[in-house]
């Protein structure tokens, strides 16, 4: 996020996310959510999962650790 946020006067309007498998670009989204909405989305998310198996007490340690 730094890193977009150094370079955002730089970057295109739309930025592609997904890639299919040719190598080419099949999605695309605004500078403002592949900059900073994906990575938060996805820190959330980690977030959620390792606070929920925290909570229960989950005995599956190498899932926790992959996890982290």
């Amino acid at each position: 996020m730094v890193y977009g946020g150094l370079l955002w006067q730089y970057l295109p309007q739309r930025l592609p996310i997904h890639f299919g498998i040719n190598g080419q670009p099949d999605q695309y989204a605004p500078k403002l959510i592949a900059v900073i909405g994906l990575p938060v989305l996805i820190i959330v998310v980690n977030y959620v999962i390792i606070r929920s198996m925290k909570h229960k007490g989950s005995d599956n340690q190498k899932v926790f650790t992959v996890i982290i």
